[in-house]
């Protein structure tokens, strides 16, 4: 292909409401950046009905794995996008990698920040669940999964049973360190902080809150969501309210998870509970759990 078909590619012109517009790629205007295993397949499935949003294809994973690629490489991953339309890119490593905040801030200090949390008990056990269906480890014995679960969670301190913090699987739901890694660099007013929990029970409250930040037209409502016809306890949305088109999450969504001991969810709450203390007051919200 010559350059002239490239820059064709490149620049595609199109009849809007307004007259001609032109879809060309460019840098993302906002970023979900996570977390893992806390609603962002499904927070990017939402908004990307929304006619002013131009959505790239998860996961990218430029920020953390590809970065020596370059920024045109980047770039060129971007979907085409007219001028009134905001780009976001997906890709939830992002906020636990301590190396991508001063990326994203050296490529655009003014992008918008999007992060959706969980419980981090539960976003622990939903990327152990994850880990182990890749592994292909008895991913349908939920007690076998439950005992493994505990063999790799707790450690042996000088007789004495403790949370092993490092764990990835653990570390990843300390929400207060990894978010103060990005405020080195961005003032909390470039974030949002979406709550993943009640994205599944009341998904319209989030993203009424998300169209607001990214200051769009509020018109995904409690109309556009299917709550009667849930696909594994996800919510579907209607393409337009009213439309008996409807997108729902992939069959990956809502696997077995193992039977944990309610004392292991004590070990975990006790656990977590002053990180979590910590990281609200840090972003000056009510508790989400």
């Amino acid at each position: 292909m010559n350059w002239k078909n490239l820059l064709i590619l490149c620049w595609i012109m199109v009849i809007g409401s307004e007259g001609l517009e032109i879809l060309k790629k460019r840098l993302p205007d906002a970023i979900l950046i996570g977390a893992k295993k806390s609603g962002t397949r499904a927070l990017l499935t939402f908004i990307s009905i929304h006619p002013n949003v131009s959505a790239a294809n998860p996961e990218i994973h430029f920020f953390d794995k590809y970065y020596h690629l370059g920024i045109d490489w980047y770039r060129s991953q971007m979907p085409f996008a007219t001028q009134n339309q905001i780009v976001i890119e997906k890709t939830p490593k992002y906020l636990v990698d301590p190396k991508v905040a001063q990326r994203v801030y050296n490529m655009n200090k003014n992008v918008k920040l999007i992060v959706i949390l969980r419980n981090p008990i539960s976003r622990a056990i939903s990327e152990f669940v994850q880990t182990q269906w890749k592994q292909k480890r008895n991913i349908f014995d939920v007690e076998e999964q439950a005992r493994r679960f505990n063999r790799m969670l707790y450690q042996n301190r000088r007789g004495n049973l403790t949370i092993r913090k490092n764990w990835s699987v653990i570390r990843n739901g300390i929400y207060v360190k990894h978010v103060k890694n990005w405020l080195k660099y961005f003032p909390l007013e470039s974030f949002i902080f979406i709550n993943g929990d009640n994205l599944v029970r009341n998904p319209h409250q989030e993203m009424k809150k998300l169209q607001e930040f990214l200051a769009i037209k509020p018109i995904i409502t409690e109309r556009n969501f299917v709550m009667t016809t849930q696909k594994r306890g996800f919510p579907c949305i209607r393409l337009k309210p009213g439309s008996d088109r409807i997108k729902c999450l992939n069959d990956q969504k809502g696997r077995p998870h193992p039977k944990i001991n309610p004392s292991v969810f004590q070990d975990l709450d006790q656990f977590y509970k002053p990180f979590n203390k910590e990281f609200f007051e840090l972003i000056d919200q009510e508790p989400f759990w």
